[in-house]
């Protein structure tokens, strides 16, 4: 189970990495998205990100979408140990390259599980409504 969250946090930090800018320690930032505040989990998101940056991360951010209540995003932690500059949702993260490693680990252990096959189009791995936007040769 902490692999599998230690790997959605990984995912949806790389995911929402690409929207963010780069922003001093208390500045407001615009993600051009509306970020409902009033998301239900999100009490439950900030407390495993609180655990995470208090025993293992120096800090972490992430976001999350779903359909009935939008988006949410959130940090925790210091984007800047040194200085103990606290991570916002707006920093923007330079973890693209290292986690090309993880990612790719991670899909070849999908692969001996027999979970997925690398001559199948992507497609067949995700729910309908994404696998539509997928071109077929």
């Amino acid at each position: 189970m902490k692999k599998i969250a230690l790997t959605a946090l990984l995912m949806a930090n790389i995911i929402f990495s690409q929207a963010q800018s780069t922003l001093k320690q208390g500045s407001h930032c615009d993600l051009g998205v509306y970020i409902n505040n009033n998301y239900s989990k999100a009490a439950v998101l900030d407390s495993l990100m609180k655990a995470y940056t208090t025993k293992l991360l120096p800090g972490v951010s992430i976001a999350v979408y779903t359909e009935k209540e939008g988006w949410w995003a959130g940090a925790q932690g210091n984007a800047n140990t040194e200085r103990k500059m606290a991570m916002d949702k707006c920093h923007l993260q330079y973890i693209q390259s290292v986690s090309k490693m993880y990612l790719a680990v991670e899909i070849l252990q999908l692969k001996e599980l027999g979970k997925i096959k690398f001559d199948e189009p992507v497609s067949k791995y995700l729910p309908a409504k994404y696998s539509r936007y997928h071109k077929r040769s």
